[in-house]
């Protein structure tokens, strides 16, 4: 569904909330998905929909906004199942309220609209709304509000508050590629002088763990650490805190390198310049999407049978969850259900099939340098 962004999305201020009966402001973008769950829920039948077998999955922001509708008690019984590609809502990256009214009253003042009462409220609606995304800029997030986010997160699932619905989650093997093609490669003493400053006691197992990757390119370790630390672990952690709480979660790795899509170079006719060829950036950020959605050959190029094939078992596996809560059907790789002690993973690669996590040496170290609550591990 469509939602509201940036400014027009996640704007909050005093003013705002002193007119909410919830007290409450910022979240609309999450208010208009749910909006538009509540109306699946009153009219999917008259399409043939069955109300009762209502799926969310989400890419990258996406994927976020469906883990936080997992985690709101406004969302409750408005759908059956979540899958999560690439992101998720267990980095405690949301603000609490009190801090995004402090960032919505610096933007008003940018505007020239002082005060928190309901003359700044009047004045807020009188902006265009290209001043308001000009003058604002377009940025903001999910926000603790204590209404549709009542609490960070992760709280909400170790609690057991969330909407107790069985997940797919995963991520791709090398996010970063393409979102970090401009990390800069920097000499090996100032990455390891940075991992130390932002990674404490735990800079040095990390440092080890990346040994490798930091002697042949800096740029390609930081990469690689971005991505296991922001998509790989978010992924493995929403899985466990699913699993712990008693409900089925099924993870993926994607390691098959995607074609570069036009969608990031799109002055490029063929891409046959790219570094590395068409499918440098490997497994990068968003290149699940034409898989998911049955689009190979229409997007990009370079495409093989094996992407054709691939694309065709992962629409069976989403299709399967979205009917009965289990990816798993006849022709298909069996896909176990994730346990924190074997950490087996489906792995979209050069085979589809589950093996351990690749990555699982990597997430333990993120697991100890930002310990999930108890329960969740």
């Amino acid at each position: 569904m469509n939602y509201r962004l940036g400014v027009f999305g996640f704007f909050a201020h005093p003013a705002l909330t002193a007119e909410s009966e919830h007290n409450s402001s910022g979240n609309y973008a999450l208010l208009d998905q749910i909006a538009s769950l509540e109306w699946v829920q009153q009219n999917i039948a008259v399409f043939g929909g069955d109300p009762d077998r209502v799926v969310i999955f989400g890419q990258s922001a996406g994927s976020v906004d469906v883990c936080l509708l997992m985690a709101s008690p406004l969302a409750r019984g408005l759908f059956d199942g979540v899958i999560g590609q690439s992101s998720g809502c267990f980095n405690r990256g949301s603000a609490p309220l009190s801090q995004a009214q402090v960032a919505g009253l610096q933007r008003a003042t940018r505007m020239g609209i002082e005060g928190m009462g309901p003359d700044a409220a009047a004045g807020l609606r009188s902006l265009a709304t290209a001043d308001l995304y000009t003058g604002m800029g377009g940025g903001g997030g999910p926000i603790v509000d204590g209404w549709v986010i009542p609490k960070p997160a992760w709280e909400i699932f170790v609690a057991r508050e969330h909407n107790d619905v069985p997940v797919i989650v995963g991520s791709m093997a090398n996010e970063m590629k393409s979102l970090g093609a401009g990390t800069p490669e920097v000499p090996r003493a100032t990455l390891e002088s940075t991992i130390r400053a932002n990674w404490d006691v735990q800079a040095e197992p990390l440092l080890a763990a990346y040994a490798e990757l930091i002697g042949e390119s800096t740029k390609s370790a930081r990469q690689m650490l971005d991505t296991d630390a922001r998509f790989t672990w978010q992924a493995r952690t929403w899985a466990r805190a699913v699993e712990a709480t008693g409900g089925d979660a099924y993870v993926y790795y994607f390691s098959q390198p995607n074609p570069v899509f036009r969608l990031y170079v799109p002055e490029q006719a063929e891409l046959e310049s790219y570094p590395g060829g068409e499918r440098g950036m490997g497994a990068f950020h968003s290149g699940d999407l034409a898989y998911v959605f049955g689009t190979v050959d229409l997007v990009g190029v370079g495409w093989t049978d094996w992407d054709r094939e691939l694309s065709d078992i992962i629409n069976s596996y989403w299709v399967n969850f979205a009917r009965t809560g289990d990816p798993n059907g006849e022709g298909l790789p069996q896909w176990p259900l994730s346990r924190a002690t074997s950490d087996v993973v489906m792995e979209f690669g050069e085979v589809a099939a589950a093996t351990a996590h690749p990555r699982r040496k990597q997430l333990d170290i993120f697991d100890e340098a930002r310990p999930a609550p108890r329960g969740v591990r």
